[in-house]
């Protein structure tokens, strides 16, 4: 995901929104709110760029990670000074 704030209408590279055997990727930098049942592959959040990051998991939206691998990554910067975030709202 290289620009948005919803899960099923952010841009992403595949100028799709990922399948269950696609890998995901949310660079650093955005605040991503999954708001659908979401699907994908693997999933990694971040790109190393030193950029704050969050993606929450909204009320009535859900996140599969299956496919091949399945791997949930944060991936941070080096900078210690940035946050990333994964947050799910109470259902």
């Amino acid at each position: 995901c290289t620009a948005g704030t919803n899960w099923s209408t952010a841009t992403w590279s595949l100028n799709h929104v990922p399948t269950a055997s696609e890998n995901a990727v949310i660079n650093s930098g955005l605040t991503l709110t999954i708001n659908t049942a979401a699907v994908c592959g693997s999933l990694t959040i971040g790109n190393s760029t030193a950029s704050a990051t969050s993606v929450t998991l909204s009320t009535g939206g859900s996140l599969t990670i299956g496919g091949t691998s399945g791997n949930l990554t944060i991936n941070p910067s080096n900078n210690s000074n940035i946050n990333y975030t994964l947050a799910a709202a109470t259902q």
